[in-house]
């Protein structure tokens, strides 16, 4: 009778062992949401690079991003609902790009090291803050405008985000 009851503890114990395990580690839908949001937030960055490249080719904001050539196209679409991300010129050289996102993101320290802050522009100058790491659920709109950088003759564009 005594074994029985070791035995039943031991399995109590695993049960609330792994129990405790998932509740910390969160739902595997729950990991795959927040993967998808990070995808969310490295699609953005790829096209705000991209753009800032098609500008300094063009002079000029593309209308739509489809104008993007040097671009997966994958990532001008949602991973998780194929849904394109918005995107709308707001001036000369300013523009906004929209996603929606799952959860909200916090200011953790794992999430600022890995998306906080871009390399230095290739031509010089301070590193490129985006803001897009720090995001709220549901729908989140980012303003971007580009700075004009004169190096010598050349004339190149910078991102930055418009914070409100």
């Amino acid at each position: 009778m005594n074994m029985k009851y070791v035995f039943g503890s031991i399995i109590a114990l695993v049960v609330l062992i792994v129990g405790v395990g998932l509740y910390q580690a969160g739902s595997p839908s729950k990991a795959r949401d927040f993967a998808f949001d990070q995808d969310r937030v490295n699609d953005l960055r790829n096209i705000v690079y991209t753009i800032q490249n098609y500008v300094d080719e063009n002079k000029s904001l593309p209308q739509v991003l489809d104008e993007l050539s040097y671009i997966d196209k994958t990532d001008l679409t949602d991973n998780q609902t194929g849904k394109a991300y918005e995107y709308q010129v707001t001036g000369d050289k300013a523009y906004t790009l929209c996603a929606t996102f799952m959860y909200v993101a916090e200011d953790d320290e794992n999430y600022r090291n890995n998306y906080l802050y871009a390399p230095p522009s290739y031509r010089g100058g301070e590193p490129t803050v985006f803001h897009i790491e720090k995001h709220g659920a549901g729908t989140q709109c980012f303003n971007f405008k580009l700075k004009e950088i004169k190096d010598g003759e050349a004339v190149y564009y910078q991102t930055a985000t418009v914070l409100e």
